[in-house]
Order: structure tokens, then sequence, then C-alpha cells
């Protein structure tokens, strides 16, 4: 984390940027949802009905009756639609970044972060309240629509003992495997050869894990992502993209509810926790690995896509991957024989007839 350096203290930019908010919530209207990402109440009031349809469509199937009193209350707005800039109160973008990459900024219990995608996120942890400001609602980059909200809740979820990793989380009716790995290592692919092979799908990079009783995966959005070139390999998917016309700069994005709804589960057990390695092989490979160098293979990813993760997030995990099976997987060419390979995996604690081997 960066300690916070620009002039306004942060209670200052906080009730600043609160302000504008509050004045974009009176320009546009208020559209209000409940929602339970990660298994934790949320209530979001969106400036507007076009920002609620955009970035609502992850969230659709963690709504909730709204009858509860939410852990979190969080506001979305854009300047487009209001008319309205950002208070000069919470500095330029440059003030958050170094080198080209974005800086965490905390200063006591406010966290903010300009991210590269070109938004604004604040959390004031001891008044449970967040905001988010995007530039212009019909301009929404693929992780605005696809994973809203991605950094207020990967500081928030770990407050309500949630436990935050880089991860795609499938499952059957026995229980759910998380798989990890760098860019391209496979888990967006697998996890749609996955549902096509009939598993529950709690979501493609990002869940929220606890631990009371068994570890539990809990679903935070519904969306798929995808590259390109691996379009063609999934034809009925390829129908619910919603973004045909970006493929040639972001992935394809598509979510479950348009596509295979009766997968979608909101949580599941954790039977196994599977680090993605080589891929192309005639036939999936599964060998048995130490909790160690499981974390050695999730942490970098999950602290690269969620600032703000630290020491705390990393015993979080260590803590939970001595509790389950760690194993590493090089991934088949044929798609249909990974899916196969890791629904051993969860039923059966083997994965019979994929050349499974311990390390020595």
């Amino acid at each position: 984390m960066v300690q916070d350096s620009t002039a306004a203290p942060a209670l200052e930019k906080f009730a600043a940027f609160a302000s504008a908010a509050e004045a974009a919530l009176t320009r546009s209207g208020v559209a209000e949802e409940s929602v339970s990402p990660g298994g934790a109440d949320v209530s979001i009031r969106f400036a507007g009905p076009r920002l609620r349809d955009q970035m609502m469509r992850a969230f659709s199937h963690v709504r909730t009756s709204g009858d509860t009193e939410s852990a979190l209350r969080v506001t979305i707005w854009d300047s487009a639609g209001s008319g309205l800039p950002l208070p000069r109160e919470v500095g330029l973008p440059s003030d958050h970044r170094r080198r080209g990459l974005a800086q965490l900024q905390t200063n006591g219990p406010i966290l903010s972060l300009f991210d590269l995608d070109g938004g604004l996120s604040m959390l004031d942890f001891a008044r449970k309240r967040a905001i988010n400001w995007v530039p212009d609602a019909n301009r929404l980059t693929e992780r605005q629509r696809a994973a809203p909200l991605q950094a207020i809740l990967s500081w928030w979820l770990p407050t309500q003992s949630r436990t935050v990793a880089h991860a795609a989380a499938l499952g059957t009716p026995a229980g759910a495997v998380l798989l990890s790995g760098g860019s391209h290592a496979g888990k967006s692919t697998t996890a749609l050869a996955c549902v096509d092979n009939g598993f529950f799908y709690l979501g493609d990079d990002l869940c929220a894990l606890t631990a009371a009783g068994d570890v539990t995966a809990h679903s935070v959005y519904c969306s798929v992502k995808v590259f390109e070139h691996n379009l063609e390999k999934f034809a009925n998917f390829a129908r619910v993209v919603t973004n045909p016309a970006s493929l040639d700069t972001e992935k394809a994005i598509g979510y479950l509810t348009d596509w295979m709804p009766d997968s979608l589960r909101r949580s599941l057990p954790v039977r196994a926790f599977v680090i993605l390695g080589e891929k192309g092989l005639a036939r999936p490979v599964i060998r048995a690995i130490p909790a160690i160098k499981a974390l050695a293979g999730v942490a970098p990813s999950t602290f690269f896509n969620l600032p703000g993760s630290g020491k705390a997030e990393l015993a979080g995990l260590a803590k939970l991957l001595n509790r389950v099976p760690c194993y590493e997987m090089s991934l088949s060419s044929d798609l249909d024989a990974n899916p196969q390979a890791l629904r051993s995996l969860i039923e059966n604690g083997s994965a019979a007839g994929t050349g499974e081997r311990s390390e020595p």
C-alpha cells in the first residue's frame, strides 16, 4: 500500500466524493439493488438505470430481497450521465499512479484506487460505505461490466470473514474445484468446457472463500470472459457474447444467466485446489503438490489482479490451502478430457486415467 500524499485529507476527499455522488443521484435518478456477492449483503445505489443495467448483469444471480440490513452501502455514478466532474479534492489519476501502474492509496480507514480502466473506487471501512465512479456508463470497460466493484469487494470481503482468491470455481453435487494460475493458464477456457460438460459454475476468475466447517467457495460474478480465438470451441456460448464489436481489444464476455442459468450455484464446499500449468498434452496429467507450492501458484495472480491484498490475505490463503488437497494440472488439448479428470478429482479424490502422479 502507498501512504496517501495528495493535498486533501482522506476524510475531506471522501466527503467531496460522496457529495458529488449524491448530486449525481439527484440528477440521474436512483436505481437501487440488493446483492450478496461472496455471500455477504451489499446494497447498491446506481445513478440512473443505464449504469444499473450495465453493471448488474454480473450480479444478477446473487440478487436479494434487501430485507436484511446490508453490511456495506455502495453508490455508483458517472460523469457523462450526470454532467458532473470528479471533485478536485480527490486528486488526479496521476496522483494515484506510478510508472503506469495503479497505486492503492490508504489513509486511516479509507482506501482509494484510480484503476487503469479509468474508474475511481473509495471505501470507508469505519462507515461501511463505498463509492465507485466511472467516466461514462455507455463506455464501460470489460472489467467494469464483467467484474463490477472488484477493488471494493476485494478490500471489504476480508472484513466479513472471507478470503478472496483469483481463481475459477466449478463443481458437481459432490463439491467444487478451484482452478488458478497465471495469465493464459486456461482458467476461463477450462471453466467453459466444464460447464459444457454439466458442471456447476461459481465464477471464472474471482471467488470468496470461508472456513467455518468445510472450506467453501462463494460466487461473486456470473460472467465468463474468454479470448476470441477460443470462441469457435464454444458455439453455444458464442451466441450470448455481449460485446462482439469489441473483441479486437478485449475478451469476449458472456453471462451464465443467458447461457446455462441452471448451472449457477452461489456456494459449494471445496474438494480440491488446482494450479494450471502446461497445456496441449494428449491427456490431462494431475499430480498432488504441497500447499506451499499451491500458494506460490495463486498468490501472484491474486495480488496483481486484486490491488490491496497483503500479508493478512496471504496468511488467509495459506490457512485455507492447508485444509484442502492441492494439485498441479497439465491440460489436455482435448477440451472434454479436462472436465472428466476434474470430475473424478472432485468425486473420487483422484484423477483416474489421467496419468495422476504424486510430486516426489
